[in-house]
This record gives C-alpha cells, structure tokens and sequence, in this order.
C-alpha cells in the first residue's frame, strides 16, 4: 500500500531487505489477456532538453540525409500554425533577432515529416540570441517554442536504458512528475518519462529512459535497475522490466 506522506531517509540496506521480503512474498502475477480492442498511445510528461535536442537533430538527417552547420538551431511547429512558413521566420526575426544571411531552412519541405510538422532551421549572428531561442523561444497564440541545438553525436545515449513499470496510484501530472523525477533520481539521470494510455486513459503504465553512467556529484552512487525497483516518494516498490542500449526513435 503506498504511503502519501513525507519520506522519510532510511538507508539503502534497509530498503533492500524489505524489497528482497516483498519479492520472496509477492504472488505470481497473470499476465492481462490480450484484447485486441485495446488501442495503445503514449503521452510525454518530461523529456530532457539534450533529448530533445538530439531527436530533433536526427529529424533533420533523415529528412535531408546531411547535417547543419554546428552553430544551427532548429525549430519545430505544429502544422497549420501559419498561413505560410515565411510568416515563422518573420516571428524568428521579431522575437528574437537577426540571422546570418537572412536565411531560414525549410527542413520539412525537402523530404516527408511524419509528424506533418513545419521544421526550421537557421543560424543566429548574435550568439546571445541563439542562447535566448533555445532558452526562451518565440511565443505564437501563447504557447512557447523553444529552439534546439543540431546534435550529431549520440555518443552520451548509447548507454540509456529503457525501464517499464506499473504505479497503483494516481496523482495529477505535475506531482506524479515531480515524484517520479525524484524517485528515479537514485537509478540514473532521467532522459524521459512516458505514460501508457489505453484509449487516452491511464492505467498505471510508465516507461522511463534513464541512464546509469551519467556521474551525479549529488548522488554518490547509482543503485542497480532490478526486477524490484524502489520508489522514495511513496515508499514502495514496483516490479520493472528493463532493457539497455535502447535506440531512440525521431
């Protein structure tokens, strides 16, 4: 049963006895049938601006087959957010400030975008400016959009792993993240958390990219991902599964 109050430090031994009880005691589980009625959707709670970045990146790449230049930025949009995509780059200007060359790179029309997204990408002559577009954004119909660097190296995400595991509560998205974040701050630095919808519902389903090299000064030491994962902020444990050297989809 998960308790809602205040956590309260215990030591790593002592979490681990309980998880070895709670294991040796749990009863087997049955799968769930498999309803072929069901329809399967995910919804991003957070991801990690590298993240962000490095997918955004390999959008492009698969788009036009080359990279940028590596003071580029690239912006994303939704479609039909414009009349026409030189009204983005009129935005760009306004908001923001001048780019080199007055050029704008229309990424989304040399190539298919699932998405159906309009991609921009472009080079600031003022590296301020860049700092600002990736750390502010411009502002349309009060929503932020926030540029990315272009990342060509994925070094840093080939150790991320991919860990899936099922809560028996539930809480409104910004304390569900906020407990989750720091739950799974033990294991390794969180890349992205997903909830599992059936049918736009959420039953409990989560699926989490973290990755276990990454060196935390404020965390002397990673605990291994198990079968049997423990989570601080409600003090309970949760069965997962787990696989490594995940390949992140565009």
């Amino acid at each position: 049963m998960y308790n809602t109050q205040s956590y309260t430090e215990t030591s790593w031994n002592t979490v681990v006895i309980r998880g070895s009880k709670e294991s040796n005691s749990a009863p087997v589980h049955k799968v769930d049938k498999v309803d072929h009625s069901d329809y399967y959707s995910t919804q991003v709670l957070y991801e990690g601006p590298e993240l962000i970045a490095y997918r955004r990146s390999q959008k492009v790449i698969s788009i036009i087959h080359t990279g940028l230049s590596a003071k580029s930025v690239i912006f994303e949009f939704p479609p039909f957010l414009f009349e026409h995509r030189t009204d983005a780059y009129k935005i760009i200007l306004e908001q923001l400030g001048p780019v080199v060359g007055n050029g704008f790179n229309p990424i989304s029309r040399k190539g298919t975008c699932p998405s159906g997204n309009l991609i921009i990408s472009t080079e600031f002559k003022n590296p301020h400016v860049t700092a600002k577009a990736i750390e502010e954004g411009v502002l349309v119909d009060d929503v932020k959009y926030k540029a990315t660097p272009f990342k060509r190296n994925a070094a840093r995400f080939n150790s991320l792993i991919r860990v899936n595991f099922t809560i028996q509560i539930f809480e409104e998205d910004d304390v569900l993240l906020s407990n989750l974040l720091s739950s799974l701050s033990n294991y390794g630095k969180v890349y992205q958390i997903k909830k599992i919808l059936c049918r736009n519902f959420f039953e409990g389903q989560l699926s989490v990219l973290l990755d276990p090299s990454v060196n935390d000064p404020a965390i002397q030491k990673y605990q291994k991902i198990t079968h049997l994962m423990h989570l601080k902020a409600w003090d309970t444990f949760v069965s997962a599964s787990s696989k490594s050297g995940q390949a992140i989809s565009c």
